[in-house]
């Protein structure tokens, strides 16, 4: 600023005939131009003094007035650096206790999954042990029925049947298994009674052998083919060809053979609703009644497909029952992954299990995800975690309303069919009511998943008095005297004989 009044003071002199030049020992002297005469020249020169000892004032002020600037200026940002300090010490310390607290819930879920593990696998032993005493108990019988149908036909005449003999053939009798099933010779030649179905299928569609009209956008399998409109002639299903297939068209024959009065069908996991679509033409074919169909579905997907479906195939879904909920052992909320509709993938049982939903609570209990888990809690009765369910399936864990075989059963009098596809928790939801079952229901049909699962259930229905009619485990390859066909759910089929 000093260099600029400078310049323009150099400037002012000249044009009032003075030149300003530098003194050898410092500072400036103004010399007189020849062309001014002296008298001017003096009054320029007090002019300029004067000039420049207001331009030292003014600077001097204005110096001033920047040094206090300055140090206003530090003192602001001294005080601000404290303050910084302050915000970052507070920082730390709120981290330190989050930390603390998030290591504490860490040891605490920890403690608890262990303490869970473990008496999961001490139920597990206990079952285990159970499972093996009641096949050694099946062993026994079966080698004493054996034992006791050899007496019986080497040598009748040996004891008076009114004699001491008769006491303990009637306690052998009674402690026998159930007769043993019939020979699959017998239901094959109901199936090959049902003239299979002709005619013509809409776009998009298919047909099986008892008429029941399917969209190919239920099967994952067909979803991407386009099939025409077209004339179909089907066939029969076989064993060595449809499997599980074959088995449940016999049992929808049977059942609808053996109703009196009306029909009852049920099925729990019902997907899009083949069985019962399935059971209904059967006993149109067979033994026309007035029928009810229930359908338990926890995917709401599945549940306009099962209206649909009924649609297709000549059934007024208002008539019946659709219910949207997962099966289980008691009316508790079940995390369900929701999603894949038509896939049957959909397994409750991993992503309801204790140890699954501690899981679930130490991913969401972050507090970065809080805001999120809240609205979808609140707003979508979802986790908003997604599931993988294998081949490209997934499922949404949402939180899924639940119904038990006593809600379902109590009100009906009598159930024909019972058909029941729940992806392992059949394990969980058909003990419990295994007297309700045996008051009501005349046929059962159960996919089982898991050898365990269906050895349990099996002895649980040959226990209550049911006779077993057909036994298959899961993921085997079976040999029958109609060929051989290979499980992927086990096939248990009891009917009851006292309904």
């Amino acid at each position: 600023m000093l260099q600029a009044v400078k310049r323009s003071l150099f400037y002012t002199f000249r044009a009032v005939g003075f030149s300003v030049v530098k003194k050898p020992g410092g500072g400036y002297a103004l010399v007189p131009n020849a062309a001014f005469d002296r008298e001017r020249r003096e009054d320029v020169l007090r002019w300029a003094e004067e000039k420049i000892a207001e331009t030292k004032d003014w600077a001097a002020i204005e110096e001033a007035k920047i040094l206090a600037k300055r140090r206003e200026t530090e003192e602001w940002v001294e005080l601000e650096i404290v303050k910084i300090e302050a915000k970052k010490r507070e920082a730390e310390a709120w981290v330190g206790v989050e930390e603390d607290r998030i290591t504490a819930q860490r040891r605490e879920a920890e403690q608890w999954v262990g303490t869970e593990e473990s008496r999961i696998a001490e139920r597990r032993r206990e079952a285990d042990e159970w499972v093996g005493a009641e096949e050694g108990r099946i062993a026994e019988l079966r080698r004493e029925a054996t034992t006791w149908v050899g007496n019986a036909q080497s040598g009748a005449e040996q004891a008076d049947p009114r004699g001491q003999d008769s006491g303990a053939l009637g306690n052998e009798a009674a402690s026998a298994p159930p007769v043993p099933p019939p020979r699959l010779a017998a239901f094959a030649a109901v199936v090959d009674s049902i003239r299979p179905w002709s005619g013509r299928v809409p776009e998009n569609c298919v047909a099986d052998a008892i008429g029941a009209i399917t969209r190919a956008s239920f099967r994952p399998s067909l979803e991407q083919q386009h099939l025409p409109e077209r004339d179909v002639s089907t066939k029969l299903p076989s064993v060595t060809g449809d499997g599980e297939g074959w088995f449940e068209f016999v049992d929808w024959l049977v059942s609808a053979r053996e109703a009196k009065d009306d029909y009852v069908a049920i099925s729990l996991g019902a997907a899009y609703g083949a069985q019962l679509v399935g059971a209904w033409k059967a006993l149109q074919l067979v033994n026309p009644l007035p029928s009810l169909l229930i359908a338990v579905e926890a995917v709401p997907d599945n549940c306009r497909w099962i209206a649909a479906h009924m649609r297709d195939n000549g059934i007024a879904p208002e008539d019946h029952v659709i219910v949207q909920a997962a099966v289980g052992p008691d009316n508790e909320v079940v995390l369900f992954p929701v999603g894949a509709p038509g896939s049957g993938r959909n397994n409750a049982m991993m992503t309801n299990a204790p140890l699954s939903r501690a899981i679930y609570a130490q991913v969401l209990s972050r507090p970065e995800h809080a805001a999120r888990i809240a609205r979808n809690l609140l707003m979508r009765n979802t986790t908003g975690l997604v599931r993988d369910l294998g081949d490209g399936a997934s499922g949404e864990v949402k939180f899924v309303s639940a119904v038990t075989l006593g809600d379902i059963l109590g009100p009906l009098h009598r159930v024909d069919f019972l058909e029941v596809d729940i992806q392992q928790s059949e394990g969980e939801a058909i003990p419990l009511f295994i007297g309700l079952l045996t008051r009501k229901v005349r046929r059962v049909h159960i996919g089982t998943h898991g050898a365990k699962i269906h050895g349990q259930l099996r002895a649980l229905f040959a226990r209550a008095g049911w006779d077993i009619v057909f036994d298959y485990a899961p993921d085997t390859l079976h040999q029958t005297e109609l060929g051989a066909f290979t499980t992927s759910d086990g096939i248990l089929t009891a009917r009851n004989p006292t309904v």
